[in-house]
């Protein structure tokens, strides 16, 4: 069978009855004989199969989708994967706001990188997240 052929909820279809089976993917490293599918085989991520785990985790999925739906069309925007979590209660809201404005470690961080701020502005993106990584090991070394 081709999986690449099935739809996303027809290969679902598949695992579930697999699992059902004693014979889909499981937890932890494949086994060496490579008589168990994975998740990779199905034509699924991980994360795509953490988030299902943590979807179906709500018990009252109904309910909260509809809430999420409404809050989020009011607001202009459409209703995602994270907003369900967050609503259930699953996963953190993380603020955008920052938090360390007008405190002594917030001063420390702006006079720390006062003299970066002109070539910090000019990297590319993809660059900026490689030097915020690099700067977060030094950090841990550091600490």
């Amino acid at each position: 069978m081709d999986l690449e052929t099935l739809s996303e909820d027809e290969r679902w279809g598949l695992i579930t009855d697999l699992i059902k089976q004693g014979k889909g993917p499981r937890r932890g490293r494949p086994r060496k004989d490579g008589s168990t599918i994975t998740w990779k085989d199905v034509g699924f991520t991980r994360m795509q199969v953490y988030y299902w785990r943590l979807l179906a985790k709500i018990p009252y999925f109904e309910q909260v989708s509809m809430e999420v739906i409404a809050e989020r069309s009011r607001q202009g925007r459409g209703a995602s994967r994270r907003a369900y979590l967050v609503r259930a209660g699953l996963v953190k809201n993380v603020s955008d706001e920052n938090v360390f404005e007008g405190t002594e470690l917030g001063e420390l961080a702006r006079e720390l990188l006062k003299p970066a701020r002109r070539i910090l502005a000019d990297l590319p993106e993809r660059q900026a997240r490689w030097l915020l990584r690099a700067l977060r090991v030094e950090l841990r070394r550091l600490l």
